[in-house]
């Protein structure tokens, strides 16, 4: 199996590489993952009931990022 991944540092060089601009900060978000073994298409009950806090809580940050 092989993977397809590109992380920041990726994008970075690949940015450089074909001359186009690159955000000089960026605001990475995640949630943390119960079981990184096991796949569904669906959020755990904990994230099902705390999807609104959660949306507060991105949208917050996604705020005082653009404001910096």
């Amino acid at each position: 199996m092989r993977e397809h991944y590109a992380g920041i540092p990726d994008l970075y060089l690949l940015a450089k590489k074909i001359n186009i601009p690159f955000p000089e900060k960026v605001l990475i978000l995640a949630v943390e993952v119960k079981d990184p073994f096991e796949i569904k298409q669906e959020f755990s009950d904990e994230i099902k009931s705390q999807i609104s806090e959660i949306k507060k809580k991105i949208q917050k940050n996604i705020k005082n990022f653009l404001r910096v």
